[in-house]
């Protein structure tokens, strides 16, 4: 309990690109799991900028599968074509 009385429930960080940097980056893990699906030759430099203006631009991600899928989404946006 904290002094006010209340209980914590839950404590978040934002470690990535802050504590720590992520390795292999964003960009190099979507490359390779693209290209093991048949999308070769995707830059991982600019998968990962897509990424983190995704992450920038969004507000109340509420961290569903619907979230991270449109998030994913927009990383990949214009560098192939969507599934049909």
């Amino acid at each position: 309990m904290t002094k006010s009385g209340s209980i914590i429930q839950a404590v978040t960080l934002d470690v990535g690109g802050t504590l720590i940097e992520p390795w292999p980056s964003v960009g190099h893990v979507y490359s390779e799991v693209a290209a093991r699906h048949g999308v070769k030759n995707l830059s991982p430099e600019m998968l990962s900028r897509n990424f983190a203006a995704a992450w920038r631009s969004r507000t109340n991600f509420r961290h569903t599968r619907e979230d991270w899928a449109d998030l994913v989404d927009q990383a990949f946006d214009g560098l192939c074509r969507a599934a049909a």
